[in-house]
């Protein structure tokens, strides 16, 4: 199980928003992990919901667009998913509020060349 969190805030555009279902898909189909826990957050978690390839395509509606907050989603998948071996969060990485690192491997998928306290950054 993984979980793939997106950045719904206000800073990120429609367009990236589409690049990340896009990317979505792909970890989907090429990956094929067991499920995916895919959360969409800006300062909280507005939508958890479980993808699997059989859901594919997806068709996503994005839920929030206010300020941006990392820790919701560190916090969430702790309290919910705790069997989750890696995150990936999707993100302009335009925000301070990062939390504290978590016992599982963290990839930034950023769309910009910001940097994080921790994991690893990949800049799309």
């Amino acid at each position: 199980e993984i979980a793939v969190a997106v950045d719904t805030s206000g800073s990120v555009s429609d367009e990236e928003l589409q690049q990340f279902t896009v990317e979505i898909t792909s970890i989907l189909h090429d990956t094929n992990p067991e499920r995916i826990h895919f959360l969409q957050c800006d300062t909280e978690v507005r939508a958890d919901k479980e993808y699997t390839r059989e859901n594919l395509p997806l068709r996503v509606t994005y839920e929030g667009r206010g300020g941006t907050a990392f820790s919701p989603v560190i916090e969430y998948i702790n309290e919910n998913h705790p069997a989750v071996s890696a995150l990936v969060y999707l993100t302009d990485l335009e925000s301070s509020d990062f939390g504290d690192q978590p016992h599982y491997p963290v990839l930034w998928v950023s769309t910009t060349n910001e940097e994080a306290p921790y994991g690893e950054v990949i800049q799309i």
